[in-house]
């Protein structure tokens, strides 16, 4: 009995040092009932996985949840815990592995937009250069560089979130920037993966302005026409522009779909390398929604984690669902019997899906090249001849340094359009949409106001998918339109028997003084490309590929129908055309 004592007292003291070692590690990582609420108990859950009752407000914000104290407890708390500069120390316990995908993303870096900045302003040999904001501050200072720290820097997920006036306000923050809801002032905001649109089009709206055209919205000239009562359209963007309303991405029209309906989670937050352009970081495509293949969901995967989160999919074990491009699952998308439905991510909402028939159009020989895109674009917006003007004399804002610099840039347009897409090669292989991506006139004016002699003639384009998915354009409107084809607007002439073209540009551009070249004229007769890509291994048609295109154009007017019998042998149907055979195509222009 005299070792009874000995003994209870070792025990006591293994259990309060266990009790400790288990308190100490539940604060680091869930921090739950700390003192901050009883200051902050009328504060709602942020979100189904951050309830207070248990993670309190310390496990994100920091601060001291030990005191009552408010001076004392609110030492070392951080308002926005999902900030880039700090959310190892705020999201790092539960989300360390998303951090280090975000940090590498594209919407976090910059990379492709600095680097095809470069590239197409003539400071770099590539587009793929190993830059981003990160190294940004150590490459040898341009006027490019200058360019993008004051006219596009104000849009990534290291961006403070509040610095800034109006919608740049509302941009960045690092995980909040996409993720959080500000639906009530009064209230703490909500986190959500349930991720409205507007989250999106707050820096989506500009270069090729995907977040309007797929709500059909058109960024027009800055005349604030059509008028309304003698005042300037109530149709407005942030920074004061207008637009127009034009037909919606079919999606949007007729579905309601929201841009996370489609996107997936590693496509926008990334694969945790850095990769160069979207295309490489992107993994949906049309197909695996309209032609998918399936994979059954096993017992604790991240689908069924992604269902339980989002709160509106149903999902459980053993379910069939689609498989993206890249390998992730898309758990909003199910086989259900002999359908393939769609649930909105934002609702729940069941949405059948239209699968690819085994029609001629889609599986012919001749289209294999096609990208969906290409077809069923009903538009794209196209931003012909951007004058960018530098005055040194004047000051402006550096994004990235928060300082106010010597250097203002003035941007100003001379036209835009929204014409039938223009086609391309991307960096795919595939041929898709192309448009202008920076086009430029660069005038440079030094502190007393004077042009300076040296200047920038850059006319730049991009292959990209606008986002205004409609029924597919006709025969016509692909093989016939010199502008579909690259050559811009103007007369198109073409000499069967020689393989030669003959264009004659609607647009002057020698008196315009804006060069040699039609702002929207991308190759030449010979199908030599006249202006530069954004892109290595993207370009315009090629002379093979516009013979290819243009062939058609005599036979269309009357065969407009895929299963038409000259398509079978399309090369026999032509000879005997040449020949002189085909006189019974009266509907033929040639």
């Amino acid at each position: 009995m005299k070792y009874a004592k000995y003994i209870l007292t070792i025990i006591i003291v293994i259990l309060i040092l266990l009790a400790f070692i288990v308190q100490k590690k539940r604060t680091h990582y869930v921090k739950g009932s700390d003192m901050c609420i009883s200051c902050h108990k009328e504060e709602r859950d942020v979100s189904k996985s951050h309830p207070k009752s248990i993670m309190g407000c310390s496990a994100c914000h920091l601060g001291n949840p030990y005191v009552l104290n408010k001076k004392e407890a609110c030492k070392g708390v951080i308002k926005y815990p999902s900030d880039l500069s700090v959310c190892e120390k705020t999201c790092g316990d539960c989300h360390k592995g998303l951090i280090e995908d975000v940090k590498n993303s594209l919407m976090a870096t910059n990379r492709g937009i600095i680097s095809s900045l470069l590239y197409q302003w003539g400071f770099s040999s590539s587009p793929n250069k190993e830059i981003d904001i990160d190294t940004l501050k150590n490459e040898k200072k341009n006027i490019a560089i200058d360019h993008f720290n004051k006219m596009c820097a104000s849009c990534h997920l290291w961006k403070k979130l509040g610095v800034g006036k109006g919608e740049i306000g509302t941009r960045g923050g690092g995980c909040a920037n996409c993720h959080l809801i500000n639906d009530d002032e009064k209230k703490h905001p909500l986190l959500t993966t349930r991720i409205p649109s507007e989250n999106c089009t707050k820096c989506h709206n500009r270069s090729d302005r995907i977040g309007l055209s797929y709500f059909g919205k058109f960024e027009s000239e800055g005349y604030g026409t059509p008028y309304e009562n003698g005042h300037l359209s109530s149709n407005r963007l942030s920074g004061g522009r207008f637009f127009y309303h034009l037909p919606s991405d079919v999606h949007w029209s007729e579905a309601k779909m929201d841009c996370i309906d489609c996107h997936t989670m590693k496509g926008v937050m990334g694969w945790g390398n850095r990769k160069n352009h979207l295309e490489a970081q992107e993994e949906i495509q049309c197909k695996d929604c309209h032609s998918p293949h399936f994979q059954e969901v096993e017992r604790d995967t991240l689908p069924l984690t992604l269902s339980f989160l989002n709160e509106k999919v149903p999902l459980k074990t053993g379910d069939m669902v689609a498989v993206a491009s890249r390998g992730s699952l898309l758990y909003n998308v199910k086989k259900v019997k002999d359908k393939v439905i769609l649930y909105r991510k934002r609702d729940g909402k069941p949405i059948e899906i239209k699968l690819t028939k085994e029609k001629a159009y889609h599986t012919a020989s001749y289209h294999k090249s096609l990208s969906c895109s290409a077809c069923h674009s009903k538009w794209i917006p196209q931003c012909y001849g951007c004058h960018e003007v530098l005055f040194k004399g004047l000051k402006q804002k550096n994004w990235l340094t928060q300082k106010v610099e010597e250097g203002r840039w003035v941007e100003l347009r001379s036209y835009l359009r929204f014409a039938y897409p223009q086609l391309g090669v991307g960096e795919n292989g595939e041929i898709m949409p192309i448009a202008p991506g920076c086009q430029t006139y660069l005038s440079v004016f030094d502190k007393d106001y004077n042009l300076e002699e040296k200047n920038i003639i850059n006319l730049g384009i991009a292959a990209f998918d606008p986002h205004t998915t409609n029924k597919s354009h006709t025969c016509i409107e692909c093989h016939s339109y010199p502008k579909t084809l690259g050559f811009g607007e103007g007369e198109l002439s073409f000499d069967f028997k020689n393989n030669t073209f003959n264009f004659k540009p609607l647009y002057d551009v020698k008196k315009s003084h804006l060069g040699d070249v039609a702002l929207d004229q991308m190759i030449n007769e010979e199908g030599e490309p006249l202006q530069i890509t954004s892109r290595l291994h993207a370009r315009p048609l090629n002379k093979q590929e516009l013979l290819r295109m243009w062939r058609p154009s005599a036979c269309v007017v009357c065969h407009d129908k895929y299963d038409d019998k000259i398509y079978k042998d399309f090369d026999k149907s032509f000879k005997m055309f040449i020949r002189g055979k085909g006189k019974r195509c009266s509907g033929s222009p040639y």
